[in-house]
């Protein structure tokens, strides 16, 4: 029998299935598209205001924390840059309650750039520890994405059933 990079070859008197020849075929190995790939994300909150034991009204957009995911990953912000509409953007992807991206406005927007582009198949959004009242304030906003930070695509939107939260709650929006 002949042995080698390409099989057996049994017609020359090897076991098996007489004039059978296997052949092991070599396959490039080509990465997989990312679909829904972004550099950019950015939060939208289209409108906020707050329902609760202390009456209703318009209230100031309040983000403590907002965490991208792929799948139960963590997408690393090592090397990403923020912007937002009013205040510092940073705030809302450093890690910690205590600091809040907040605008001062019923609307506005916080956007990282990544590093590198990625797929976020799911976003968390950890409301104020300790105010109720900021933290049911968000209901109705959109995760978008983009490559060039100009022109975004809407990877999710909601309205409405999102208010009420509790103080320090994280919640999971999947895409």
């Amino acid at each position: 029998a002949q042995t080698g990079d390409y099989g057996t070859n049994n017609a020359t008197g090897g076991t098996g299935f007489q004039g059978v020849v296997y052949i092991r075929v070599p396959f490039e190995n080509k990465p997989k598209i990312k679909k829904n790939s972004y550099l950019y994300y950015r939060l939208n909150v289209k409108s906020s205001s707050y329902n609760g034991q202390y009456g209703t009204g318009n209230a100031s957009v309040n983000i403590p924390e907002l965490e991208l995911y792929n799948e139960n990953e963590k997408i690393s912000l090592t090397g990403a840059t923020y912007s937002a509409s009013k205040a510092d953007g940073s705030y809302a992807f450093d890690g910690s309650t205590t600091t809040v991206w907040s605008p001062n406005a019923t609307t506005g927007w916080v956007q990282v750039k990544l590093s590198s582009a990625a797929v976020i198949t799911d976003f968390r959004i950890t409301t104020n520890p300790n105010s109720a009242w900021q933290s049911s304030a968000l209901n109705s906003f959109e995760m978008l994405g983009s490559n060039d930070g100009t022109n975004f695509d809407t990877l999710y939107s909601g309205a409405g059933a999102h208010v009420g939260w509790g103080a320090g709650e994280t919640k999971i929006f999947s895409l």
